[in-house]
C-alpha cells in the first residue's frame, strides 16, 4: 500500500491550536507518533495517516468539531514555503492556480487538485488521494480553509460564490463564517471552490520571471526525486477527477496527458501497472471515501463511479470488499447507524 506524506509546516500551529481548547500538544503529537522535530522544521515529511489521525483524534479529546477550520484559518501562504513563494509571484491567477495544481505533492502527496471552468464560472476541485478515507472529514476543512486564505492572500478582495464539502456541517456556522467568510454547501457534490471564471486572468502585484524561472527548478528537481511525476501517479490523479463525470477511458486519459493510447499502455507497463488495475484501485478508495464520509445515495455512489445501474455497482462492491454497501456504511459509520435505526 503507498504511504502519502505532507510536509510537516501542516502541523506547525498545532501547539497554539491545542493549547486553546485545553490539549497537551506534546501529548496529542507522541499518541499521533508525530515528533516534536516536525514542529521546528517544515520541510520534515510526516504519513498522511498520522498527520489527519491527529486532526481527528484532537477533536475526539476536546469536542471541538471545527479543529481542522482552526488549523486551516492559521495557514498561511508561506506554509506552503517555496512554492508559496513561487505562487506570489505568477503574473495571473491562473497561473498562480495552475502552478499550485502542478507542484501540490510537495507540500501534501495525497491532494489532487482540479481547475474546470465555463464561460461564468471556474470551479477548483479538491480531492485526497490517500487510502481510509473515512476520517478525513478534518483535513478537509483544514485544506479547504488554507485554499481559500492562499487565493486571497495572492488576491485581496477574491471571494468565492460558494465553497463545497462532501461532508456535512461539522462545527458552528460562526467558525465556517469567520474562517471561509463565504457560502458553504454541505454534502456537495464535491470539495472546493466555485469562482467567477474572469479572475483568472486578472494580473497579481508584481512578478519577477527570473525568480519563478530559478524557483521552478528548484521544484522540479525535488518533484522528480520524489516520484511525483511517474505515469502511474498521473493516470491515478486524472482517474480521480474523469471517474465521477463518466470520462474514465484509457483513451480520455491519454488525450488529457498528450499521448497516444498505446503510448500510455506502454509506459505504464514499464512501471510494472495497468490502466485496468489502476482505475480498479480508485474506484474501491472512491467507494470507500463516499460510503463513509457523504451522504449520497447508493445510487449517486454508483454513478459517480462509473456504474450502469446500482445493482452493477452493489454485486462489484460484495466482490470487491466481501460486505454488501449497506455493512461497509454501518461498519464506517457506528453511530450515524444507530441514530437512523432509533
Amino acid at each position: 500500500m503507498t504511504t502519502f506524506f505532507i510536509r510537516a509546516a501542516a502541523v506547525s500551529h498545532y501547539p497554539a491550536i491545542a493549547r486553546r481548547h485545553g490539549l497537551d500538544a506534546g501529548r496529542m503529537l507522541a499518541r499521533a507518533g508525530i515528533p516534536r522535530e516536525c514542529l521546528h522544521d517544515p520541510e520534515l515529511l510526516i504519513p498522511m495517516e498520522r498527520a489527519y489521525g491527529l486532526l481527528e483524534d484532537s477533536v475526539q479529546a476536546s469536542g471541538v468539531r471545527s479543529f481542522g477550520l482552526e488549523m486551516g484559518e492559521a495557514n498561511q501562504l508561506s506554509t506552503l514555503g517555496l512554492l508559496g513563494l513561487i505562487l506570489r509571484e505568477e503574473s495571473t491567477l491562473r497561473d498562480a492556480v495552475q502552478t499550485l495544481i502542478h507542484y501540490r505533492k510537495l507540500h501534501n502527496e495525497s491532494l489532487v487538485l482540479r481547475l474546470e471552468e465555463s464561460s461564468d464560472d471556474a470551479v477548483l476541485h479538491m480531492e485526497f488521494a490517500g487510502p481510509g478515507a473515512g476520517g478525513i472529514q478534518q483535513a478537509v476543512e483544514q485544506g479547504l480553509a488554507m485554499l481559500v486564505r492562499s487565493l486571497r492572500s495572492l488576491m485581496p478582495g477574491w471571494q468565492p460564490k460558494w465553497l463545497g464539502l462532501m461532508h456535512g456541517q461539522l462545527g458552528p456556522s460562526e467558525v465556517y463564517q469567520r474562517v471561509l467568510a463565504a457560502p458553504v454547501h454541505f454534502n456537495a457534490d464535491f470539495n472546493g471552490a466555485v469562482f467567477d471564471a474572469r479572475t483568472l486572468d486578472q494580473h497579481l502585484k508584481s512578478t519577477d520571471p527570473a525568480m519563478v524561472r530559478q524557483a521552478r527548478a528548484q521544484l522540479d528537481q525535488l518533484l522528480a526525486a520524489r516520484g511525483a511525476t511517474c505515469t502511474r501517479d498521473r493516470v491515478r490523479e486524472l482517474a480521480m477527477v474523469l471517474l465521477p463525470i463518466g470520462r474514465c477511458s484509457i483513451d480520455q486519459v491519454a488525450m488529457h496527458l498528450g499521448v497516444h493510447r498505446s503510448t500510455l499502455h506502454r509506459q505504464l507497463v514499464d512501471e510494472g501497472s495497468g490502466f485496468g488495475e489502476i482505475l480498479e484501485q480508485v474506484r474501491k478508495h472512491m467507494a470507500t471515501q463516499l460510503i463513509a464520509s457523504s451522504q449520497h445515495s447508493f445510487m449517486q455512489i454508483s454513478e459517480m463511479l462509473g456504474f450502469s445501474s446500482q445493482p452493477a455497482f452493489s454485486r462489484w462492491h460484495r466482490r470487491s470488499f466481501g460486505e454488501t454497501a449497506q455493512a461497509h456504511r454501518q461498519r464506517a459509520n457506528p453511530r450515524r447507524s444507530r441514530a437512523t435505526a432509533a
